[in-house]
Parts: structure tokens; C-alpha cells; sequence
């Protein structure tokens, strides 16, 4: 599994749920569905990449944390 740095403060949907910018989507060359571990300071969570048309741009793109 790929594992990506993130904030969890940085979200929109909760911190469960943390935004992945549309340049680490590229960075990392993730899909819909595809399981990850992210990673922030010393703590790591197994998580979802999900994809929401309907929020704006920058939002789209998050990963739902599986805790």
C-alpha cells in the first residue's frame, strides 16, 4: 500500500476524512478506491481514496480513514 502525508486538520468532510490536494493525486497516482496508509507525525491509519464530484475542486479528493 502507498503510504501519503497528510494533515488531518485539513478537511472539509470531518477529520476522518482528510483532503488530498489534486497534486499529491498526481504525485502519487492513486485511484478511486485504491486502500492507503496515511501518515501524519507518528501516527499511520489504513484509509480509502474516495472522489466527490459534487464538492468543490479542491475538495474533491480526500481519504476516508478506516480507525
Amino acid at each position: 500500500m502507498k503510504r501519503i502525508p497528510l494533515d488531518t486538520n485539513y478537511n472539509c468532510l470531518g477529520p476522518d476524512k482528510p483532503i488530498l490536494s489534486p497534486k499529491k493525486v498526481v504525485y502519487f497516482k492513486v485511484e478511486i478506491n485504491e486502500r492507503v496508509i496515511v501518515v501524519q507525525d507518528d501516527e499511520e491509519w489504513v484509509g480509502t481514496v474516495k472522489f466527490d464530484p459534487s464538492l468543490p475542486e479542491q475538495w474533491q479528493w480526500y481519504i476516508e480513514i478506516e480507525y
